[in-house]
């Protein structure tokens, strides 16, 4: 991440009740602008084990898949 990153990573655009059923999460992140420590509290970061959990088929699973064609 660049330094133009703010400290605290994310925003929850004035909306507060966001940070109940949204999830602020991120992992591996590198660079001047992680800088975990200072990031929003309602914030998480990811063990590598959580973050193998988010394939492109989890994420678009639907009761109709929608399922992107990738370029070789």
């Amino acid at each position: 991440m660049g330094s133009h990153i703010r400290a605290t990573g994310w925003d929850n655009w004035k909306k507060p009740e966001s940070e109940k059923t949204v999830r602020y999460e991120e992992y591996g992140s590198s660079g001047p602008g992680a800088k975990m420590a200072q990031r929003v509290t309602w914030s998480r970061q990811l063990t590598a084990q959580q973050a193998r959990q988010y394939t492109l088929k989890r994420v678009l699973a639907a009761p109709e898949p929608w399922l992107p064609k990738l370029p070789h």
